[in-house]
């Protein structure tokens, strides 16, 4: 197949000038059909006209004067084979040949609908090979009642097919000129946009990392500028979405390098913290032991690897337990990392009670205190409000600060990884795998509320796994 063929096949453009001149050509047939209708009246028409001429000229001559070679000139010049008339209600054949024909169709002229026009005239087109036609029709200028002719339909036939192929060339010859600018136009304003569209797509596809292949959309509130607009957004997204993929496998990666000489650092660690557990220093014994219980989670983690890469978090082991203890544990952890500018409080009840997998709940508070004590500090300091209810079967905890809120532009994608990197290097996943967690134990983690007043984070934890 030649690159002519594939054009006409396959190509836009093609399919446009295709389209544009068969419109043209249907419409220049939609008004062929009356136009040949019309035309084939008129004709039938003429006959009449020049056969009362004939009859005139009839009425002027004596009998005497009528000699047999002037009524068949009179026929050949009327078109025609017989004519009769009717005055006074009496009908008269003035001219005849000797042996007229059968008559093979009779067609009227008098009152005549549009319809009935257009059956005769393809009546003529299609069927007058070889008959003869009977028309019939009224007498200009008062001459009668009525006047009948006969003659040859084939001659008729070949006078509405030459019509009809002038109005086919003329047809064709208005397509081109109309088409030709009609088609220029619509090259511009659509395929052009749509070839470009379609070429940024192809581009895009061959390195969806490039960002130099993202469609440069036009302006305007136009449909295709609209289409290259969400085009153009969407490749950012995807182009994201990959990027977003590769720093979680590079992530991964890594993690894996390093879990075997972490946990080999850990265990060191465990012992040093066992040694220390055999002082009696009462405050040694203290440190010893928080510093025991980070260690156990850090190890935990370990075995845990590849968080948002090859594994997924481990089920929940869920257990009654008192959540102020851990929330105290919460509170240290995440107050270490400011400067003594924030306050914390807990309103939670001393009974409070939390059916959940602690250590998943303690990696879940303390990555939103961190969040909103690395927040209160770089704002000049705050308060951190931890509350917990129970309604309907469901533990809701809610840790608000009063700091300036987070921007719109990092609010909306506040879940996804990567998408809200920490101003001290971090990631971006911790509030994406405590969701992960969350949503683990049939519950989940959003962001209540944000604004120049503080942030509202709301942990809902199910009593049951079925509840959702």
């Amino acid at each position: 197949m030649g690159l002519a063929d594939q054009f006409l096949r396959r190509s836009l453009l093609a399919r446009v000038l295709w389209l544009t001149v068969l419109f043209i050509l249907l419409a220049e047939v939609v008004l062929w059909i009356p136009s040949v209708a019309r035309y084939h009246q008129d004709k039938l028409m003429g006959k009449l006209s020049a056969a009362q001429i004939a009859v005139i000229t009839l009425d002027q001559i004596s009998p005497d004067e009528l000699r047999p070679e002037l009524k068949r000139e009179l026929l050949l010049n009327a078109g025609v084979r017989a004519i009769a008339l009717r005055r006074n209600q009496t009908r008269q054949l003035y001219l005849a040949e000797p042996m007229p024909p059968n008559v093979g169709t009779t067609f009227e002229t008098r009152d005549i609908s549009m319809v009935t026009a257009i059956y005769q005239a393809f009546n003529t087109l299609f069927y007058a090979q070889g008959r003869t036609m009977r028309v019939v029709g009224t007498p200009r200028f008062s001459g009668g009642e009525l006047i009948e002719i006969v003659a040859d339909e084939e001659t008729l036939a070949a006078e509405l097919w030459a019509y009809s192929g002038r109005i086919a060339l003329l047809s064709l010859f208005i397509a081109f000129i109309t088409a030709l600018p009609l088609f220029i136009i619509l090259h511009w304003l659509l395929v052009q946009p749509m070839q470009r569209m379609t070429q940024a797509m192809i581009s895009f596809q061959e390195n969806p990392e490039d960002r130099t292949r993202i469609i440069k959309p036009v302006a305007g509130n136009h449909e295709l500028a609209l289409g290259e607009q969400a085009l153009a957004q969407m490749q950012e997204q995807v182009r994201q979405a990959l990027s977003q993929r590769a720093h979680l496998a590079a992530l991964g990666l890594a993690v894996a390098k390093i879990q075997h000489d972490l946990r080999n650092v850990l265990t060191t660690a465990q012992l040093a913290s066992d040694r220390l557990a055999q002082f009696d220093d009462p405050k040694v014994k203290q440190l010893a032991g928080r510093l025991m219980a980070s260690i156990d989670r850090a190890i935990d983690l370990a075995n845990n690897t590849l968080k948002y890469g090859r594994a997924e978090e481990a089920p929940p082991r869920r257990r009654s337990f008192s959540l102020q203890p851990l929330l105290d544990e919460v509170a240290e952890g995440a107050l270490s990392v400011g400067k003594g500018r924030v306050a914390w409080t807990s309103k939670v009840e001393p009974g409070f009670t939390l059916n959940a997998d602690p250590e998943q709940i303690f990696r879940i508070l303390l990555n939103i205190g961190r969040n909103a004590v690395q927040a209160l500090e770089g704002n000049g300091g705050g308060a951190v409000t931890v509350t917990a209810m129970r309604t309907a079967g469901v533990t809701v905890v809610d840790m608000s600060d009063d700091g300036p809120g987070i921007p719109p532009n990092i609010s909306g994608g506040l879940f996804q990884p990567f998408a809200a990197r920490g101003s001290d290097g971090g990631a971006g996943l911790g509030l994406a795998i405590a969701r992960e967690l969350a949503r683990g134990h049939h519950g989940d983690l959003i962001l209540l509320t944000t604004s120049d007043k503080g942030t509202v984070f709301r942990l809902t934890i199910p009593d049951s796994p079925q509840i959702t």
